[in-house]
């Protein structure tokens, strides 16, 4: 088992406040499988760990 972290960063809107914000990605996994946890607003970060395994869930702070 295997922890990458992808630091990630973008502009998080709140009740018409604009925050720049980083975000900490975990990919944790094997060579077959892995699981993104805390998936950031932009999903394009975290893609090149993943690098081609089967994704088994993506956990995030919230839901849209």
């Amino acid at each position: 088992m295997k922890l990458e972290s992808v630091r990630t960063s973008g502009t998080f809107s709140l009740d018409e406040l604009d925050v720049e914000v980083e975000d900490n990605v975990c990919v944790v996994g094997d060579e077959g499988e892995v699981l993104v946890i805390d998936a950031a607003n932009d999903h394009h970060p975290a893609v090149a760990p993943v690098a081609g395994r089967a994704t088994v869930a993506i956990i995030g702070p919230w839901s849209r």
